[in-house]
């Protein structure tokens, strides 16, 4: 085991060498062998190419982290004992202080923030964390570690854990009523018992022991591969993540969950998947109902269980063969959308615009923006808010994302003719007053979906565009003439989702000059006196200064303005000038103002938002 993690590594040494610290060309030799940048980095280190002090700047700086100097000293050794000896080794990690309801926890390796649910059922604290370098870490084991709690291999070993230790560290999780489908055994925290004496799939009863979430596994007991795989679900349910990827390398192997729209490595997992890589992949395609033994195709599939409130979930499974074994990308489907129109984040100007387009009895409605940027959330808002017993509404989609009482919902299947513009058509004969369409994504389908709008239905879809006007140019692009979209076209709606600063320990961001708030829009004046904010991160938001996200839309209504820009076939410049003229504002212009408030930070902003 090493201080520095195989990302972590990598991400150094791509930093020395674009500093011109380390030769590129051997950089790129050791990342394309696969796992050994660890190894590497500490062998430069040794060899004193590499100044640790450097390194923990960088990552001091990446991550936002505050840096210190640990000595001896500083370090209480009841403290340093409230984290057991392979937690404090395996994740480099030592408790020195306890402030309040804080424990001060230093960290070689800014990623093991992530294990903060894990600190926390050992310390009962919150965690506060602090950047330290591999020699303080060194020292002060070395001089401390007879504080530890329990004996432990030393640093380095690869010795596998003790049934003892294993089962000892855990923490309190919600509890699932359901297994997976197909799954015979629910989730336990020991090793593997005789089916008959296990409670049985779907029990429900309130009988059940509230399941814990086992943070050690014993990489040698292969019984334990149900109860991982079911593990892995419900982990990615409690932290909210929308996509779980297992991927397969040449010496290691990792779960990373999509959280807040970034994904974050799972280290719990890693060990214990890289030993029985192979027959994880194989339970979660039994899961997915796939084919076990075909390995060198793609495969599709869905997963659905029960989370402990009673709500179904489903999981859209896709499987992909890969060099270093088959990887898995898993969307978690919540069954209900759980946020209405109005709790979604639009202006109130826009929010009654939105209103107004979707309570007509006719027209087209569009939502814009790049995968994972919210359109469905925002297109079942839509349908909720007008769903009653006296409208018909009816929807294609691919995957069915969410579940709406009263609604027809129709799964397309290309593979048997069962396309978007095919049910398109046959809705048209079922007497609807909404179509939904999951995407428009050919001619064929934007042509049926024109002809609705303009016949008597509310037609609600998305496209993949830029921004609102660039829609209406790649509607033309398309091959829908210009008098057809000024009828059909009732409302466009382009949307992204930014990652918010942390509430609790926001800051203004004196790294950011005047000139880089012109750069993304800002007037000179403005320059002057807006002060940005950013997240120092804190034990609320991991240390990672960022909490939860904000959507930002730019909503843009059917105007006389922009229906004669359309009909006199304007360059999208003109249109955007007409739609300024009925206070249209786009994305940038609102992104600015979530800078000013503080919501966001200058880098999200530049991370999210395309420039005009």
């Amino acid at each position: 085991m090493h201080l520095y993690s195989e990302p972590t590594s990598a991400k150094l040494l791509r930093v020395l060498a674009a500093a011109g610290r380390l030769p590129d060309n051997e950089i790129s030799q050791i990342e394309s062998q696969g796992g050994a940048c660890a190894a590497y980095l500490e062998e430069k280190i040794a060899a004193g190419a590499v100044n640790e002090d450097t390194l923990c700047n960088v990552l001091a700086k990446g991550y936002s982290m505050r840096r210190m100097s640990l000595a001896v000293k500083d370090v209480d050794p009841k403290c340093m004992a409230m984290l057991p000896q392979d937690v404090v080794r395996q994740h480099a990690a030592i408790v020195f202080k306890v402030e309040g309801r804080f424990a001060h926890i230093a960290l070689v390796d800014p990623i093991a923030t992530g294990q903060a649910q894990l600190f926390k059922s050992h310390t009962q604290l919150n965690s506060e964390f602090f950047l330290i370098s591999p020699s303080d870490f060194k020292a002060v084991l070395q001089t401390l570690g007879s504080a530890l709690v329990t004996a432990g291999p030393s640093f380095g070993a690869t010795t596998a854990p003790s049934p003892s230790a294993a089962s000892a560290q855990v923490q309190n999780f919600p509890t699932v009523k359901r297994a997976v489908v197909n799954a015979n055994t629910v989730g336990s925290n020991t090793p593997a018992a005789p089916a008959a004496k296990r409670a049985p799939v779907g029990d429900k009863s309130p009988a059940r022991a509230k399941r814990q979430l086992r943070v050690k596994w014993q990489v040698y007991d292969p019984e334990l591969v149900v109860d991982f795989c079911e593990q892995i679900l419900r982990h990615a349910i409690a932290d909210r993540a929308s996509d779980i990827h297992i991927e397969g390398f040449r010496d290691n192997a990792r779960v990373r969950m999509r959280i807040d729209g970034t994904l974050q490595i799972k280290d719990i997992y890693s060990e214990y998947l890289f030993k029985n890589y192979a027959a994880v992949i194989s339970r979660f395609k039994i899961l997915a109902e796939c084919d076990i033994a075909e390995k060198r195709v793609a495969q599709d599939g869905a997963i659905t269980l029960t989370d402990e409130y009673g709500q179904d979930i489903d999981f859209r499974f896709s499987l992909i063969p890969t060099k270093n074994g088959e990887r898995i990308v898993m969307r978690i489907l919540a069954g209900d959308p759980a946020l209405s129109l109005d709790k979604i984040g639009f202006d109130p100007d826009d929010y009654k615009k939105v209103i107004d387009a979707i309570t007509a009895p006719q027209g087209m409605v569009l939502v814009t923006g790049p995968t994972g940027s919210g359109k469905t959330t925002t297109l079942y808002g839509a349908l909720q808010h007008i769903n009653s017993p006296d409208i018909n509404i009816l929807t294609a989609e691919d995957p069915i994302e969410y579940y709406l009482e009263g609604a027809g919902q129709v799964q397309a299947n290309e593979k048997i003719g069962l396309s978007f513009s095919a049910i398109l058509r046959s809705f048209l004969r079922q007497d609807p007053e909404v179509i939904l369409v999951g995407e428009i994504r050919d001619q064929e389908t934007i042509d049926i979906a024109v002809k609705a709008a303009l016949t008597g239905h509310l037609l609600l879809s998305t496209l993949h565009t830029n921004d609102a006007v660039s829609t209406i140019t790649r509607m033309l692009n398309m091959g829908v003439p210009n008098f057809m979209i000024s009828s059909a076209l009732a409302l466009i709606v382009a949307q992204r989702l930014a990652r918010k600063n942390c509430a609790s320990c926001r800051a203004v961001d004196e790294r950011v000059t005047p000139d880089m708030l012109t750069h993304i829009g800002f007037t000179e004046e403005e320059a002057l006196h807006v002060k940005p904010m950013r997240g120092t991160g804190c034990p609320t938001c991991n240390g990672s200064g960022l909490k939860g996200r904000r959507g930002i839309y730019e909503v843009l209504r059917k105007t006389k303005h922009i229906e004669e820009a359309i009909l006199n076939n304007a360059p999208a410049p003109q249109i955007l000038a007409a739609a300024r003229l009925d206070g249209f504002k786009t994305m940038q212009e609102i992104g600015r103002e979530l800078i000013k408030a503080g919501e966001i930070s200058v880098e999200e902003f530049q991370h999210t938002l395309v420039m005009d």
